[in-house]
């Protein structure tokens, strides 16, 4: 059956950027016209499963967006794109996506799994963000992480930003994971009281989510994650409970050894592999990516790249006054 997604086009400094759009200190791209091998390249065999056992692409184009078969037993895969400029640790930018998870075929087992992240999205390092985001070498990123599983560890579905540093030394992969574990970023209370669906995440519905990280004041770097229905009228928050995260306040991390930084020169859409401890995938499913984007606060101090344009405004107002046309996408 055909399905309609909703594109948004984004409004950037006063005027409309045609898309897809590399300007200043900005990236937006629509998908409209097919961007594997031109603006985004494949790293990984792009080979997946879907539940019925049939051999998909992880990665595919169609009809105006990123058609993403996850599946966690499968091999490692990203769709990145070049950033118009490197960030670090020290900067204030965010990065974000429109996309819709499908019901159809949806899989998550939450007996199996360690927590295997879902519809991941995440700024990377063109040589230190390795493949294996649970086994240990995926440094240098920030990433938004979503695991829907309501599994044996995480005791709880969970959803929030992470940062994981490793731009000195990739080493104690794990202490180097800067995410607020805890009663933060789980949801099982949202779901519990019914203010959130099962899963957390609405399904076959049209979604904004943005990480939003500020290393302006390095002795408290900041992270913030906010999601969204896109609706008809504008944005429909999410009541994820999940509150802006102090890094220094990280549980299980010593802030001091373990925050060396990072540097992120791509940004990605990636399905990880699931070290093979289980029987089974965590999960298998469909996401369906319209639109993605990043924005980096320019400080004075820095030549910018191209045109000049203004990408600071709130972010709030930013979205809802930049949707401006929804466009009908059908995808099958």
């Amino acid at each position: 059956m055909a399905r309609k997604l909703m594109g948004v086009w984004l409004v950037v400094g006063l005027s409309a950027l045609a898309c897809p759009t590399v300007s200043g200190q900005s990236l937006f791209d629509d998908f409209s016209t097919n961007p594997i091998g031109t603006r985004f390249t494949i790293t990984g065999p792009n080979t997946s499963q879907n539940a019925q056992g049939q051999s998909v692409l992880t990665f595919s184009w169609l009809n105006g967006s990123i058609v993403a078969n996850y599946n966690s037993f499968q091999p490692t895969t990203r769709l990145q794109a070049a950033l118009p400029v490197r960030v670090n640790e020290t900067d204030k930018f965010r990065f974000g996506a429109t996309f819709r998870i499908l019901s159809n075929g949806l899989v998550i087992n939450d007996a199996e799994s360690f927590g295997c992240e879902f519809a991941t999205f995440a700024l990377i390092n063109s040589t230190l963000t390795g493949t294996s985001r649970d086994g240990g070498d995926a440094y240098s990123q920030v990433e938004f992480s979503y695991f829907p599983q309501d599994n044996p560890y995480f005791d709880t579905t969970t959803i929030g930003p992470t940062a994981i540093t490793g731009k000195m030394s990739q080493t104690d992969f794990f202490s180097r994971i800067f995410f607020d574990f805890g009663p933060n970023t789980t949801l099982n209370d949202e779901i519990r009281r019914g203010v959130l669906p099962p899963r957390g995440l609405p399904l076959d519905t049209p979604l904004l989510a943005y990480i939003e990280y500020d290393g302006t004041n390095l002795s408290h770097p900041t992270l913030d994650i906010k999601v969204s229905v896109v609706t008809g009228s504008g944005l429909d928050p999410l009541p994820i409970g999940v509150p802006i995260f102090d890094l220094t306040t990280a549980p299980y991390t010593d802030f001091a050894t373990f925050f060396d930084g990072f540097s992120c020169d791509l940004f990605a859409l990636v399905n990880y592999q699931e070290t093979p401890w289980t029987t089974k995938p965590s999960h298998i499913g469909t996401v369906v990516f319209d639109s993605v984007f990043f924005e980096v606060e320019e400080p004075a101090s820095r030549v910018p790249l191209g045109l000049v344009t203004t990408v600071l405004a709130a972010f709030a107002v930013l979205a809802i006054s930049s949707i401006r046309q929804l466009c009908n996408r059908t995808v099958h």
